[in-house]
């Protein structure tokens, strides 16, 4: 994998629309956006040909998504569901920003850097190795595929006070040549996550809330090796044995106070 060797170019700003339908009852959406993954590759001897030292790995990926939110004031005025679903390729990001959160950055905050599992795309070398160096002659890319369900319910005990209780569900798989490389070397595995979280938001006054919020994260993860003698059971590095796996399930839990005024 060359996923170490990432630098970070330029992208085309991300391709987004959507479609909604409002009515008395609520309203439906459906949505979808296009965003390019880019990586450009920098070192000496990476390829075989004399000068050729950076490249740049490009893919696109793909979100599509559908919503729909349900007015119930015959429990209370305000009162409001929502349910969403969501499919993605080599757009990791837009699964975990969906809108039912309290704190819509929830699970961008807890999700990425957790076991490696938020990588829109993956670049590996392919086609043998370029002189001593042994540096790939070429690189081949895969984008990670994730979907979501998520839900949450909105409910008003006085026109200032409100709870809000959300929960969501995600799983992940990268691609074939990812999932059967080694950890150390860059490799990623299938993994799925659970979010729950429950806020408590009092607004005295027009624009001003005071809210606290609680959370619970667990995400499940499986991760292989692929040669040598195994390591301490959450340390891969290149000396895993062949078959050799390991459990990982890190719990995030979240517990937050906020003062917000709108101006």
């Amino acid at each position: 994998m060359c996923s170490s060797d990432l630098a970070a170019p330029m992208v085309l700003p991300a391709i987004v629309g959507n479609v909604r339908y409002d009515q008395k009852w609520g309203s439906a959406q459906i949505m979808g956006a296009a965003v390019e993954n880019k990586a450009q590759i920098s070192r000496p001897g990476l390829f075989a040909a004399p000068g050729l030292n950076t490249t740049t790995v490009k893919q696109w990926g793909y979100a599509i998504g559908a919503g729909v939110k349900f007015n119930l004031p015959m429990i209370a005025a305000g009162d409001e569901l929502w349910l969403q679903a969501g499919w993605s390729r080599g757009a990791f990001d837009w699964m975990i920003s969906n809108n039912t959160s309290a704190q819509t950055s929830d699970n961008g905050h807890q999700l990425p850097g957790l076991q490696r599992i938020d990588r829109n795309m993956t670049v590996f070398g392919i086609g043998g190795n370029a002189g001593a160096g042994g540096q790939p002659v070429a690189l081949g890319s895969e984008l990670t595929t994730a979907w979501q369900l998520a839900g949450a319910f909105i409910h008003y005990w006085s026109p200032q006070l409100r709870s809000v209780v959300n929960a969501s569900y995600i799983d992940i798989t990268p691609g074939t040549q990812t999932r059967n490389t080694d950890w150390s070397l860059g490799g990623m595995s299938k993994a799925n996550a659970f979010n729950i979280a429950k806020a408590l938001i009092f607004a005295p006054v027009r624009d001003f809330e005071i809210g606290l919020e609680v959370g619970y994260m667990k995400l499940n993860q499986t991760l292989t090796g692929t040669a040598g003698a195994a390591p301490s059971p959450l340390v891969f590095s290149t000396a895993v044995p062949a078959g050799f796996t390991a459990r990982v399930s890190p719990n995030v839990l979240l517990l937050r106070g906020r003062v917000e005024r709108t101006f």
